[in-house]
């Protein structure tokens, strides 16, 4: 992701537990525990980009199992600390 091209801006990652089927490159402690642990990625690109992302990763990426999904993003942005709020009182 670091290296795609065009360059990607930023994305997200975090810890996720898996829940499924597919249990058959489970380690014995995921058996137990019903669960498999995995990582999560999110990206905000251009649609145009996806279909290159995807194919790159399936090219470069060791991953064994790499499920996505791709929705469309109404608006993405980024909130601003406020530096002062006018507060009007209450009218009876």
């Amino acid at each position: 992701m670091l290296r795609a091209e065009p360059p990607i801006g930023g994305f997200t990652t975090w810890v996720g537990d898996g829940h499924g089927l597919d249990f058959k490159e489970a380690s014995v402690n995921e058996r137990v525990r019903g669960r498999v642990k995995l990582s999560v990625l999110v990206a905000v690109l251009p649609r145009q980009w996806v279909a290159k992302l995807l194919d790159d990763l399936r090219k470069n990426a060791r991953i064994n199992s790499l499920t996505y999904w791709v929705e469309p993003v109404d608006v993405f942005g980024r909130l601003t600390a406020m530096t002062s709020v006018e507060v009007k009182p209450m009218e009876e």
